[in-house]
């Protein structure tokens, strides 16, 4: 896939480097890279959109995107069938 947004493309290097290594497990680092970029200006944009503009409102969307973005770039699955001997 390929993408013309700087910063995706940008991102999307070491999301495909991390797959490779075994890091994370990602189906397609630019379309993760989409996700992950449009998450974040989402989040940014309805907190100015809601006026939540206050320390412990950013603090509570930072910890939500960090959350969310924990869970989309999962460890990788260890090599085998993923079921304990």
């Amino acid at each position: 896939m390929r993408n013309d947004n700087t910063v995706i493309t940008q991102l999307a290097v070491p999301l495909g480097q991390g797959a490779a290594a075994g890091t994370w497990s990602v189906d397609d680092a630019t379309m993760t890279a989409v996700i992950l970029f449009n998450a974040l200006h989402g989040v940014a944009d309805d907190a100015v959109a809601m006026g939540q503009t206050s320390d412990a409102q950013r603090k509570r969307r930072a910890r939500s995107l960090a959350n969310f973005f924990g869970k989309a770039l999962r460890p990788a699955e260890p090599a085998g069938d993923g079921r304990a001997g």
